[in-house]
């Protein structure tokens, strides 16, 4: 039996798209796309492999299908996640396999090499967005800024585009005060998105206002059909008081990361976003929230092609008061090549210490760039391969002229964490997001975790224990290393050999706040492991669409229904989803466009009403002279019209004005 393992969004089809991806992210020898759907769906990778343990290997993606000869199958749902698998050659011993060449056979020497526990599969929080959209805010605050905005995209984005990530979708979104949005989405020509972009930007109808509605911007641009994983950049005007949703958002699906350039006409930077539900959806997403200014080039290109390169977050950390000075620790584990520290902060004044304390030199130094240096932030990107630096713990202290300040720690390396929640710790199918407040049984769960090692990683890297501590969305984390909540768990090990998720803690009651941090922490010999994830726990049981949550709070989902709410169709046969709704391709119909049978007799149809339409053959041939459609695709819409009223009135009304 095969397994067809499929990202976010991507539905079940006849023929299995693949794209094998090399470590370094660079495709491998061959890609085969689907027939049946359109570009950017046919993208995303598809591997293939045998199903042969208990706990079935594989990438995290949304669905695996297990077919059989009839062309039937069983269907698994695994949990979705910003993640692709791509293939290595660390451990083998098997001369197709270390060729560096996939085979063009099936076969289950294939399978093994595909996708297995040592696999170099990289998630949203690494360096395989797919997709980029650009949110801006039509405030006339920004009009002046917009083309030096678009100078910067101009010049970073193309080489960000041929470092070999590709290929890539690019989109556009403005909003105003009013929630009206005018949307321009570009598939995988980088050249022609910046073509387009730049008069776009320049007409824009600003407008003098006080009050933004960036959560609805950004409530739609997660719905948007773009290829998964999307990165999400919202530039707006910081002066702007954000105005409440106009829609049920709260939670950020982990395929998704928000980035917020936020800027300031008055020059008054705040640290962090004004707006706490903002903060919060940034930092689900594991994202950034910048305060910036374009004066004097103190942005860099270099800035934001490091935006979407180095994305493990290792550290997060913000304080309210630190004009007396606050003190910061975090850990750098030996095979990291990339490391990131962004302080905001009123003049912020930074000193990092490394794991020999001695002070890094952030002012012309061997492998450090500056990024961003400016009133409200500095960015600095160390290559850890040049700096002659010691790994492991680091130390920081920071002091800001008044107020706040915050200390961002990213890294690019060889280690992966990726957690999930079940109710037992046996299950190899977890949910992404934290369910117990919305149960019965007082947050009893057990943290799972993915941990994916590349190449150039110690293949016996190990999990040790996570930290935790909750909290509200308006009462976000003031914390630090002597905060007395936090409390610890121990990660246990699991086999490794047939296990997607390796590691387990034991079933224990997580915290019942809306916002939950984990801070996750690995060792081998001398190198130490530190990743950071927060979480929103929904605590609504109607949240769960067409079904009810069990006595731990996890929603039960219909059949074709998947996600942590069942909010999501299994769309088939070549569809599509948008806003919860499949988009069915000709010949198919039905919620999840499941069903058809109807056009074994539609040829039928055609012949017996043909002469229902001849009386108005003549004005049909002038039409079709005009319009892309056929007499006889008229004759086609006009059926299914015909056929799907009684049940699709709405969305059918949209092809009638089509």
């Amino acid at each position: 039996m095969w397994t067809a393992i499929r990202p976010l969004n991507i539905d079940s089809v006849a023929y299995v798209s693949r794209t094998v991806r090399a470590p370094d992210g660079y495709p491998v020898t061959e890609k085969v796309c689907s027939e049946l759907k359109p570009l950017e769906a046919s993208i995303a990778p598809y591997l293939m492999n045998v199903w042969n343990d208990s706990c079935p290997p594989g990438a995290l993606t949304t669905e695996v299908n297990i077919y059989r000869n009839d062309n039937s199958y069983i269907r698994r749902i695994l949990a979705g996640y910003c993640s692709s698998a791509v293939t290595h050659n660390a451990d083998s011993t098997d001369s197709q396999e270390s060729s560096g060449r996939i085979p063009n056979t099936y076969g289950p020497s294939f399978a093994k090499f595909a996708i297995t526990q040592k696999d170099a599969a990289t998630t949203c929080p690494n360096t395989n967005v797919d997709a980029t959209l650009f949110i801006f805010e039509k405030s006339s605050a920004l009009k002046e800024t917009s083309s030096k905005i678009f100078q910067l995209l101009n010049d970073s984005l193309p080489s960000w585009e041929q470092s070999g990530y590709t290929p890539k979708q690019y989109g556009f979104m403005a909003f105003d005060d009013q929630g009206k949005r005018k949307s321009m989405k570009n598939n995988f020509d980088i050249q022609t998105f910046l073509t387009k972009l730049q008069p776009t930007t320049v007409n824009l109808n600003y407008k003098s206002t006080k009050a933004s509605r960036v959560l609805d911007a950004i409530y739609l641009a997660t719905q948007l059909i773009l290829v998964p994983p999307m990165m999400i950049n919202v530039i707006l005007n910081q002066d702007s008081a954000i105005l409440p949703l106009n829609y049920n958002f709260s939670l950020v699906d982990k395929s998704i990361q928000i980035n917020i350039f936020s800027f300031s006409p008055s020059g008054q930077y705040s640290a962090f976003p004004k707006d706490e539900r903002l903060a919060s959806l940034v930092r689900q997403s594991g994202g950034r929230f910048m305060p910036l200014q374009l004066d004097d080039h103190v942005v860099t290109t270099n800035f934001i092609k490091s935006v979407f390169m180095e994305k493990q977050l290792v550290m997060d950390e913000r304080v309210s008061d630190c004009s007396s000075g606050k003190n910061f620790s975090f850990l750098i584990d030996t095979e990291s090549q990339y490391a990131t520290l962004k302080a905001v902060g009123s003049s912020a004044n930074l000193k990092v210490f490394d794991a020999n304390n001695v002070p890094i030199q952030f002012n012309g130094a061997n492998g450090v760039v500056n990024l961003v240096s400016s009133n409200g932030v500095q960015i600095f990107e160390i290559d850890l391969s040049k700096a002659n630096i010691a790994k492991g713990q680091w130390t920081a202290s920071m002091s800001t002229d008044k107020g706040e300040c915050g200390l961002q720690v990213r890294i690019v390396g060889p280690y992966t964490v990726v957690p999930g929640f079940s109710s037992t710790n046996s299950n190899d199918f977890p949910m992404m997001q934290l369910f117990g407040a919305r149960g019965k049984k007082n947050g009893a769960a057990s943290i799972m975790f993915r941990l994916f090692t590349q190449s150039n990683g110690n293949k016996t890297m190990a999990l040790n224990n996570v930290k935790y501590i909750g909290t509200s969305v308006q009462d976000q984390f003031n914390e630090s290393n002597d905060n007395k909540n936090w409390q610890t768990m121990k990660i246990n090990s699991r086999d490794a050999t047939s296990c997607t998720y390796q590691y387990a803690t034991d079933v224990f009651n997580l915290p019942l706040n809306p916002l939950v941090k984990l801070v996750v922490y690995g060792s081998v010999g001398n190198s130490q492991l530190q990743r950071t994830f927060y979480y929103y726990q929904d605590s609504d049981v109607t949240r769960c669409k067409n079904s009810k949550p069990d006595d731990f709070g996890i929603c039960q989902c219909p059949q074709n229904y998947i996600g942590d709410f069942c909010q999501t169709p299994v769309c088939l046969n070549g569809a599509f989803e948008s806003f919860g709704i499949c988009g069915c391709v000709n010949g198919y119909y039905g919620d999840n466009c499941e069903i058809r049978e109807f056009l074994l007799s539609f040829q039928h149809l055609k012949k017996n009403y043909y002469d229902i339409f001849s009386h108005n053959s003549e004005a049909m041939a002038h039409n079709s002279a005009s319009r892309p459609y056929s007499s006889s695709r008229i004759h086609l819409w006009t059926i299914q019209i015909f056929i799907f009223y009684h049940r699709y009135f709405t969305f059918i009304s949209v092809f009638l004005d089509f």
